[in-house]
């Protein structure tokens, strides 16, 4: 495979990559660049600044960055599902484990108001088990409401779309972080604003 090196600095190089010609095991394309270098990337090149010795490396970040959109498409379809309401609140609850007795903890956290409503309930609550739980209204006033457990779910019991949601955002730019992606970066993106920015 040739490769074009485009700048230098000590014993660093920078790469452009054409996925067409990665396909075609051809790396084309001449640019110059200041070091160290940041800005706007498109969909079809990605520039790198590596060592020759982790070209393969490398080429592996380009074909994870390729996929990007597939992931993206797939957290716009869970976005609609959520919307529409298809998603069942069996596939929504949370698992938490508690680290302390109730008692113990000065915050109403997600996993103590759900223990609560447990022990109410005659359940049997103790530190270091895990409580499961569905966020049924996450920033109301009365605490009791921001949660339900698990065992307490009753036919008609609603999620929270927007605490999903947001969660499902922010699952997904802690696994495309490393490309410049945050919560709102991908959300902008499911609401169709093509964010394609490899910071």
């Amino acid at each position: 495979m040739r490769s074009i090196q485009i700048y230098y600095k000590g014993d660093f190089h920078f790469y452009v990559f054409h996925f067409s010609d990665i396909c075609n095991s051809e790396l084309v394309n001449t640019e110059t660049f200041q070091f160290p270098f940041s800005g706007n990337f498109s969909l079809d090149r990605l520039f790198l600044c590596c060592r020759e010795s982790q070209i393969p490396r490398a080429l592996f970040v380009v074909v994870f960055f390729k996929k990007i959109p597939d992931a993206l498409n797939v957290v716009r379809e869970y976005r609609r599902r959520l919307l529409d309401g298809e998603v069942p609140v069996w596939d929504l609850v949370v698992t938490k484990r508690l680290s302390k007795d109730l008692e113990d903890y000065r915050q109403r956290v997600s996993q103590v108001i759900a223990g609560e409503q447990l022990v109410k309930e005659g359940f049997e609550v103790s530190a270091g088990k895990s409580v499961r739980f569905l966020f049924t209204s996450a920033k109301n006033k009365r605490y009791r409401r921001r949660v339900k457990a698990k065992e307490l779910i009753e036919e008609g019991t609603n999620p929270d779309v927007r605490k999903y949601l947001l969660l499902l955002y922010s699952a997904a730019s802690n696994i495309l972080s490393p490309f410049g992606y945050s919560p709102k970066n991908v959300y902008d993106y499911v609401r169709g604003y093509q964010y394609t920015r490899l910071a």
